[in-house]
């Protein structure tokens, strides 16, 4: 009876591993991890008193980095007057806004282009769409989804939340 013998020779194992590990960074190329961080602000001219930081934590460069945001909803608590939105549209998202490209590890503001006065107590619910191009891949898009609500003292608590609204 024969007897199968393998033999793994360097070269073998060499281009097994080689290809694992273009896999790997293809993979990661295409499925960047960004993040979304609201950071709080002095300044009484940002909407919602907060900052909104994106991050690129992955391998490949950004580029053609662009985003939307959209106000689900914006509630003032009942007792108080209502909020002045100004030419803030609910369930409709902003026009797109151009970012630099964004290098691996870097960071980037997504500013809120309308100031919103609200009375503390208010809730908003706010969405952002990030669309960008990985290298030379196609264009991705991620979507992330914050509740917040204005404290006494006028500083917004973020949390962020599941997609699942009329904007994402």
């Amino acid at each position: 009876m024969p007897v199968f013998k393998h033999s793994f020779s360097p070269i073998r194992i060499f281009t097994g591993c080689a290809a694992i590990g273009i896999a790997v960074v293809i993979y990661m190329m295409l499925h960047p991890k960004l993040t979304v961080e609201p950071v709080p602000s002095p300044n009484q001219g940002v909407a919602f008193g907060t900052i909104f930081d994106l991050s690129n934590q992955s391998i490949a460069v950004l580029y053609r980095v662009s985003y939307t945001y959209c106000v689900n909803s914006l509630q003032t608590p009942s007792n108080i007057g209502e909020a002045e939105a100004g030419a803030l549209r609910l369930e409709t998202p902003s026009q797109s806004i151009s970012l630099a490209n964004l290098s691996r590890g870097d960071a980037t503001a997504l500013p809120i282009l309308n100031a919103v006065n609200a009375p503390p107590g208010s809730e908003v619910d706010l969405v952002f769409a990030v669309r960008f191009q990985p290298e030379s891949f196609r264009f991705l898009e991620r979507r992330f989804r914050f509740l917040g609500t204005e404290d006494q003292d006028g500083t917004w608590i973020w949390k962020q939340v599941p997609l699942g609204s009329p904007c994402g």
